[in-house]
């Protein structure tokens, strides 16, 4: 992109940007008939599919279903919305194209599960498919690691998200570091754990916590003044019939938020406290 003339080198820009994300769509579809026939094959069973996967049909159109070129706007929009508000050219350019980096990568990756959704449904012999995730994976996909949908379940993803469904004639178990989430972050370095899973919830799993119990409890999380201080605390599974809920109320904690392990840690004075509060707020079975 050219920062003197914007208009113009968008204008010579889109259209190649449009043809290389396409073909990465079309290339990510293409291969899906064939990967899930031969996931049949490799559990013991037989192709019954008698239709191809168009792929043709994955490329040029984003996956909430608008044409891709319109999705393709929003990277240029945004860098005229924030040169309206006075951000400098060059600083605008690059949050546009990081957008871009985003859209790209997640409607390549939407496209070729999309089109393995569609296999799997003309393969009959599949009953549902196995979420499995990558290296890069973050806690809140970790924890649904392994975890059995129907063929004709929706793949719920993320942007960047890569991870991925292998179709499966019946229930059976893949690579532990794949489908178990306390095998995958095992599976990982202490850097790449602090990572996925924030640096003190990646402690706390380390040090015995409930890896579900430590991912959930960022959903609702707020800042209050609580104990003498700003600590990070969270609603989330604190109802009467919430498991960690039960647990506080059994311990006598009648305050309606839960510490999360972050918190914890600032409030501990040494290991055996934090394990011990780890347990009290319910991160620790």
């Amino acid at each position: 992109m050219d920062p003197a003339s914007l208009a113009g080198s968008w204008s010579l820009a889109k259209p190649r940007i449009l043809a290389a994300v396409a073909a990465g769509q079309r290339v990510a579809a293409d291969t899906a008939s064939a990967y899930v026939a031969d996931m049949v094959s490799a559990q013991g069973g037989t192709s019954t599919a008698t239709q191809q996967v168009d792929a043709s049909a994955f490329a040029g159109t984003a996956a909430d279903g608008r044409p891709l070129a319109d999705l393709l706007q929003l990277p240029i929009a945004t860098v005229y919305s924030r040169l309206s508000q006075g951000m400098g050219v060059r600083q605008a350019l690059n949050l546009g194209g990081g957008l871009l980096s985003l859209l790209a990568d997640t409607e390549v990756a939407d496209a070729g599960r999309g089109a393995d959704s569609v296999a799997m449904a003309a393969e009959t012999s599949v009953e549902g498919f196995i979420r499995v995730v990558s290296g890069s994976a973050c806690g809140r996909c970790a924890i649904l690691a392994g975890r059995w949908y129907r063929w004709n379940a929706a793949f719920d993803r993320h942007p960047h998200c890569h991870c991925q469904q292998v179709p499966a004639t019946d229930r059976e178990r893949m690579a532990p570091h794949l489908t178990d989430p306390h095998s995958y972050f095992d599976s990982l370095s202490r850097a790449e754990q602090d990572r996925a899973f924030t640096v003190a919830g990646a402690q706390a799993i380390r040090d015995g916590a409930d890896i579900f119990q430590v991912v959930n409890a960022r959903r609702g999380m707020s800042t209050v003044t609580t104990f003498g201080r700003q600590l990070s605390t969270t609603t989330e599974g604190v109802t009467r019939r919430g498991f960690a809920g039960q647990r506080m109320r059994a311990a006598g904690v009648s305050s309606p938020v839960r510490l999360t392990p972050q918190a914890i840690y600032e409030l501990a004075s040494d290991r055996a406290e934090a394990i011990r509060l780890l347990y009290r707020f319910g991160y620790l079975l």
